[in-house]
């Protein structure tokens, strides 16, 4: 049950999350529950001393991969070992993958991306901002949605070089 020594605890606790939690603990009588491990058996030998027991769950977690290669050799033709990566993907994904349509974008889409932009001043690596953009909307609209970028990235499946850059700049915490 909880009682005033309980409630002057919580108020005066630093971390009141972690009190809050030990209260419910208390009232719903949960014991904590010791996970430590005493004791293994590794390789038929019962060990007990921790470095011995951290040597053990170290020998077996690294041994896992090699265990792994060797089942999986068994039921696929290619390992690791004889092939490349890639033959090993192509052997491995034997369905085909589906394909993606995607449609052409629409004038009502850019300027509806644009216009949900903040107009601030600050500037990207071209110079220009969302305040300067939102302005000249009206003027570039065409060829930011069929010519240039949208559309015709989508159908040729390249995108312009210049629009992979990006700019990096750390800033100072206050």
């Amino acid at each position: 049950m909880l009682n005033i020594n309980t409630i002057v605890n919580y108020r005066k606790a630093n971390n009141k999350s972690k009190t809050a939690w030990n209260i419910i603990n208390s009232v719903i009588n949960k014991k904590t529950i010791n996970h430590d491990i005493s004791l293994i058996d590794a390789d038929g030998k019962i060990c007990t001393d921790y470095q011995n027991i951290a040597n053990a769950f170290n020998k077996y977690f690294t041994s896992l991969p090699h265990a792994t290669s060797i089942i999986n050799s068994a039921s696929t033709p290619i390992t690791q070992h004889n092939a490349s990566p890639l033959d090993y993907l192509k052997s491995s994904c034997t369905k085909p993958f589906s394909k993606i349509n995607l449609s052409p974008v629409t004038f009502k889409e850019i300027t509806a991306i644009c216009r949900s932009l903040k107009p601030t001043n600050s500037r990207g690596y071209n110079g220009i901002s969302s305040k300067v953009l939102k302005i000249s909307l009206p003027f570039i609209i065409s060829p930011l949605t069929y010519i240039y970028i949208c559309n015709l990235s989508l159908q040729k499946g390249i995108f312009p070089t210049r629009l992979k850059y990006s700019q990096v700049i750390p800033l100072k915490k206050k």
